[in-house]
């Protein structure tokens, strides 16, 4: 299915015209991504772990971008 099948379905976009249930499936897996890399940090005491939610980052630009100088 692409793209624009999967978007058009009523409901799947939200406001900034993003597809939702993906968006939920990619804040899923980052919860518990960072999960995981804490439960390291604490298994591997040495060893220095970094977390970046890019997805939370791109999303804050994403449906902050008048107010970020874009349009």
């Amino acid at each position: 299915m692409n793209y624009h099948s999967y978007a058009n379905k009523t409901g799947n976009l939200d406001a900034n015209g993003c597809v939702e249930p993906q968006n939920k499936i990619t804040q899923e897996f980052n919860m518990k991504l960072k999960d995981h890399v804490s439960q390291l940090r604490k298994e591997l005491i040495q060893a220095k772990f970094t977390y970046v939610d890019m997805y939370k980052a791109k999303y804050e630009l994403i449906s902050n971008a008048k107010s970020q100088g874009d349009l």
